[in-house]
């Protein structure tokens, strides 16, 4: 499982670098309206975000399954990380993640 998912987080990496949502002002990086994958790359290097890596691995500890996809987003000015998952049972479950933090992010909060 953990092989799979390194290999599905470094195609969801190339996956969210193209570019990011437009929302908030231009000194969030995070979630600055961009069309090249340079602006998710500094917000990551200028540790305004962790990286989709740590998030993943976090995450491995707490859910199995396979990653199907993975999607950065700005609500309200915060940067989220929502992944899917398919549990061994073939359920699709969502996990969003502050992108910040790394902390789950309830259904309630988003």
């Amino acid at each position: 499982m953990k092989n799979g998912l390194r290999k599905l987080a470094a195609l969801a990496v190339l996956a969210l670098l193209p570019g990011l949502p437009a929302h908030a002002d231009d000194d969030d990086r995070a979630c600055a309206a961009s069309d090249d994958h340079d602006r998710a790359l500094a917000a990551v290097t200028a540790h305004e975000i962790l990286p989709l890596s740590t998030i993943l691995r976090n995450l491995a500890t707490l859910f199995e399954g396979t990653l199907i996809e993975v999607e950065l987003e700005c609500e309200d000015g915060r940067a989220l990380y929502v992944l899917e998952l398919r549990t061994p049972a073939g359920r699709l479950v969502e996990i969003t993640v502050d992108a910040v933090t790394g902390a789950i992010v309830p259904d309630d909060d988003e």
